[in-house]
């Protein structure tokens, strides 16, 4: 026993009431019991019993009083917790208590963390695997709808902490078979005043992005859906479906500078990109003027591109005009006033459409005008 350190017994320092001394091991530990030997134990090392006499040293289970260190595959045996933060399992859920658990009353404490320090590129991993076979090992080929994993997140509600916020599962998606294991994502959230989850988002086996309940909304201007990918002509500026709106507005319909009394009126527009398209129903009153002013619609929703392409007509339809010609309106760049013309046949220029052309002087008349610009 001459090359193994036995351990010290120092005088009793003082520090306790038993009047014993103290215990303090040295690098290596050597005990002879009845015997049976134990051989060599390494600092810190755990001890076991081996089902005899004697006791083992586990040399890839180490405890220095503050941090137990594994140094090699060890095994947790089905059925017994692994729980780290706490001394009892909690449950997630009515019909669920994990086996490994994480338990902390502060960020650090109930936080994990996957690291991966290598020179390739690889990073760390969290796998997940479904087989159909009832032993653990068992090959059986799982079928159409399947889970083969999900996050849960639970939220305690000042009752348990049995309640449900979002859920993200992969499932089997079509018929597996050898080497073909289709599969999809499904995103759930629980609405306000439930915990039951609902699904919002899928991505199918055929790549296809479902948003099952809720809008796509683009949270920052300029941003949009890109249409990059598809063929384009040599001309193209942008791929960008960057817009839409709906809605309506309200036109002004004026003589020169006065605008028309109107018994009432409806316009709307839709805004695809940077097209928009409108309609106009007036009813203009008796009080129209009976002169030579210009008659123009002011308010359309957006501001014309500033451009000459923007110099656009649009179909007009009085119920009373006197025209002769069938009016249009002329919209011009960087604008948002129309101006009426008239649509003549007889090789002559355009001319503005006077007031005293759909002058009455008694009952109403009313104006239906549709058309499509470039927005700025």
């Amino acid at each position: 026993m001459a090359d193994r350190k036995p351990l010290k017994v120092l005088p009793d320092g003082g520090g306790d009431s038993t009047g014993l001394g103290e215990f303090v091991a040295a690098d290596t530990v050597g005990i002879v019991d009845g015997g049976t030997g134990l051989a060599t134990v390494g600092s810190n090392q755990l001890l076991t019993g081996n089902g005899t006499s004697a006791l083992t040293s586990e040399s890839n289970l180490t405890f220095d009083g503050s941090t137990l260190t594994v140094t090699a595959d060890q095994h947790i045996t089905a059925g017994k917790a692994l729980v780290v933060g706490g001394t009892t399992q909690y449950a997630a859920e009515a019909i669920v208590t994990p086996e490994v658990q994480v338990l902390g009353a502060n960020r650090a404490s109930a936080s994990m963390l996957l690291a991966q320090y290598t020179a390739d590129e690889f990073g760390p991993s969290l796998y997940f695997m479904k087989s159909r076979n009832a032993s653990i090992g068992g090959n059986t080929v799982v079928q159409d709808d399947d889970s083969m994993g999900s996050l849960f997140f639970y939220a305690n509600d000042g009752t348990d902490g049995h309640n449900l916020g979002a859920a993200i599962r992969a499932n089997i998606d079509g018929t597996p078979g050898s080497n073909d294991t289709p599969g999809r994502l499904v995103f759930q959230t629980s609405a306000d005043g439930t915990n039951s989850l609902v699904e919002r988002l899928r991505i199918g086996a055929d790549g296809n992005v479902k948003v099952s309940d809720g809008d796509l909304v683009i949270g920052t201007s300029g941003h949009g859906i890109d249409f990059s990918a598809h063929a384009h002509a040599g001309g193209m500026t942008s791929e960008l479906l960057d817009d839409y709106e709906e809605g309506t507005f309200t036109p002004v319909f004026k003589y020169s500078t006065t605008a028309y009394s109107l018994n009432g009126s409806d316009a709307r527009y839709t805004k695809v990109g940077d097209i928009v398209h409108f309609q106009i129903w007036a009813d203009v009153t008796t009080s129209a003027s009976n002169d030579s002013s210009i008659v123009y619609v002011a308010g359309l929703p957006f501001t014309s591109y500033n451009s000459v392409a923007s110099h656009i007509r649009y179909s007009a339809a009085w119920e009373y005009y006197s025209g002769g010609h069938v009016p249009l309106f002329y919209l011009n760049q960087n604008n948002t006033v129309m101006t009426m013309l008239i649509h003549k046949t007889d090789g002559n220029q355009w001319a503005n459409a006077a007031s005293s052309q759909i002058y009455r002087s008694s009952g109403h008349n009313e104006i239906i005008v549709s058309g499509t610009y470039i927005a700025a």
